[in-house]
């Protein structure tokens, strides 16, 4: 189930970029204006597809975001709220100029659990 709730963040964030570039296309400036307006592709639900599972056979789960464009919009604000942070915290820190400030984040899919084993020990991976 993490797993899953980990991958439907990602699925969030694409969500809200095709929002944003819609947005963008009917020159509506994106969240900052904050209206909600009819989609030119409606995104109503998200679709997770497992391409292999035990049984052998591909497998999918759905979220969905919302009866209304309101709703929906709601959980895809909240989704750039979240990505506003963690870009503002990304900028605090670098703004340090301080490279063992960086610290571990919590994000199972995040690059730094990726590249983080990569650097020697007793450099700046600890």
């Amino acid at each position: 189930e993490e797993i899953a709730q980990d991958a439907f963040y990602q699925l969030k964030i694409y969500a809200l970029l095709i929002r944003e570039r819609e947005a963008n296309l009917k020159g509506g400036g994106g969240t900052s204006s904050a209206t909600p307006t009819a989609p030119l592709l409606p995104l109503q639900s998200l679709r997770l597809l497992y391409l292999n599972s035990e049984s052998g056979k591909a497998q999918y789960l759905d979220m969905d975001l919302g009866e209304t464009l309101e709703e929906r919009d709601a959980i895809l604000q909240e989704t750039h709220q979240d990505l506003s942070m963690v870009w503002k915290n990304i900028q605090e820190l670098v703004q340090t100029q301080n490279p063992k400030a960086f610290k571990h984040c919590d994000r199972t899919f995040c690059y730094c659990h990726t590249c983080r084993p990569k650097f020697v020990p007793g450099t700046l991976a600890e």
